[in-house]
């Protein structure tokens, strides 16, 4: 990231297609990374989390690919800091929207991710009818289906 970090600074202009994963995997450095912090703590290390996911959002706008992914960490990043119901709008935002773009395999992405965060805190609530829970094991038998690898580690995680 530090490498993809210098070459933007050298370039005048970087395609937001491409800035997009820099930003993406910058965001998710900076979750685990909030993850890993005390909880005592985290208050103060929200903020350049929260410009991070800010910035992504703002280049998410310019590329649909991108959106889904955004909303998906933005929802991981209130997980962590605690707030389920924001971080559970961002989730079903992200559903939505990977509905609209018929991006299934981000889809059950978010599926995966919805599942794992509220299950490693006994987190139980509906969607559209469906137990969060359940939904890792959609994502799961989506992913199968479109023979994409259902290995999604919780990277987010202490460990």
């Amino acid at each position: 990231l530090e490498r993809a970090r210098i070459l933007v600074e050298r370039e005048d202009r970087v395609i937001p297609f491409h800035y997009a994963n820099v930003l993406c995997g910058a965001c998710m450095l900076a979750l685990a990374t909030l993850a890993r912090t005390p909880a005592s703590e985290r208050a103060a290390a929200w903020g350049p989390v929260r410009r991070q996911l800010r910035l992504a959002a703002r280049n998410a706008r310019k590329v649909a690919s991108a959106q889904v992914e955004v909303l998906r960490l933005e929802g991981l990043g209130h997980w962590i800091m605690g707030r389920q119901d924001r971080a559970m709008r961002r989730w079903e935002r992200a559903l939505s929207r990977a509905d609209t773009l018929g991006a299934i395999v981000e889809h059950a992405r978010t599926r995966l991710v919805m599942a794992q965060a509220t299950q490693a805190d006994g987190f139980t609530r509906h969607i559209g009818g469906v137990e969060v829970a359940s939904l890792g094991d959609q994502g799961r038998r989506e992913l199968e289906v479109l023979g994409v690898e259902t290995s999604v580690g919780a990277w987010w995680v202490a460990s």
